[in-house]
C-alpha cells in the first residue's frame, strides 16, 4: 500500500482533492506508523519515512497543479518537524 493511498485514507470522508489543506497534508506525514496484521507497527514514523510520505504528496499534488487541476500546491509549504541532533560519542 503506497503513501498517496494512505493518505487519501486519513483525508475526512468525502473530501475532494480541491478541498485538501496543507493542515491535512501535515497531519498525514506526522501521523503514527501503521498496524500490521498481528498488531505490531504504530509510534512515530522515522524521519525519512516521513520525508517520503511528504516527497510523495508534494509531488502529487504538483502534478495536479501542472494539470490544471488545483489552482495551488498545499503540501509545498508543508515543513517537516526537526530531527534531534545526533549526539557524537566522543
Amino acid at each position: 500500500e503506497g503513501h498517496l493511498y494512505r493518505f487519501e485514507r486519513t483525508l475526512p470522508v468525502g473530501t475532494l482533492l480541491r478541498h485538501v489543506e496543507a493542515s491535512h497534508v501535515a497531519a498525514f506525514v506526522n501521523s503514527p506508523k501503521p498496524t500490521t496484521k498481528s498488531g505490531g507497527g504504530g509510534g512515530e514514523a522515522a524521519p525519512e519515512t516521513k520525508k517520503r510520505r511528504l516527497a510523495s504528496v508534494q509531488h502529487f499534488l504538483g502534478w495536479c497543479v501542472s494539470r490544471g487541476l488545483r489552482l495551488d500546491n498545499p503540501a509545498a509549504g508543508t515543513a517537516l518537524p526537526k530531527s534531534p541532533a545526533a549526539r557524537r560519542a566522543h
